[in-house]
């Protein structure tokens, strides 16, 4: 059975981030922009090969017809990111 390697470099990596909110242009992008300079830049730094921070936005639990409407392209943003895992 593989293991998935503890140290080295990767092929990928991906950091899939909820945002409960739909994602604006402002304040959010300076948000997201922020967190994938940090997250991406600085924890990943040069430990995969190509890198992508995902955002599911949209998804707070206080307007469930904004949930709803975003599931199916969650759903198939997060089974792609995944890919052959």
């Amino acid at each position: 059975m593989d293991k998935c390697p503890s140290a080295g470099k990767t092929q990928t990596q991906n950091w899939i981030l909820i945002f409960s909110n739909p994602l604006l242009p402002t304040p959010n992008c300076r948000i997201s922009n922020a967190l994938k300079t940090v997250m991406l830049g600085d924890m990943f730094f040069d430990r995969a090969e190509s890198k992508e921070m995902i955002i599911l936005d949209g998804t707070t639990k206080f307007n469930p017809e904004l949930r709803q409407a975003n599931w199916e392209k969650h759903l198939k943003t997060t089974f792609e990111a995944g890919g052959c895992l």
